[in-house]
């Protein structure tokens, strides 16, 4: 079975910048799907996802997933876009944002024929107004 059960905490900013800015609204929003469903996911706008939490179901074969999606004061996602799919059905899913890049969103099918995910993940350069990209 391939699932993401967890991503690690997303580290965006480093040195004085994270001393200045401290992360807020570590929503977690409800589970976002249905077992056997996709998963099509978006932080509102200027959050990116900060973890994500699922439970599996032995009867369905398959997971529903939570999101906790935090904002920094005064950063704005730019130029954000999904990722090809990430896994096959039956392989390992071993993902990892980009350096520079933070996640925003999931896309996700499940197929009953493997019992399994396939994922896709929305990534996003965060950046200041003045243009400052502060993740790198």
């Amino acid at each position: 079975m391939t699932t993401v059960q967890k991503t690690a905490v997303l580290h965006l900013v480093v040195g004085m910048f994270y001393q200045t800015r401290k992360a807020r609204g570590h929503n977690a929003i409800g589970f976002e799907n249905q077992y056997d469903l996709p998963v099509v996911f978006q932080c509102p706008r200027n959050n990116y996802i900060n973890g994500m939490g699922s439970v599996h179901d032995n009867g369905a074969e398959d997971r529903i997933w939570k999101f906790y999606c935090c904002q920094l004061p005064d950063i704005h996602m730019f130029d954000c876009s999904f990722t090809d799919w990430t896994n096959v059905f039956d392989g390992a899913q071993n993902f990892n944002s980009p350096d520079g890049l933070v996640m925003k969103g999931m896309d996700s099918y499940h197929d009953n024929n493997f019992e399994d995910r396939r994922f896709k993940y929305e990534l996003c350069t965060p950046y200041v107004m003045d243009g400052l990209i502060v993740v790198g």
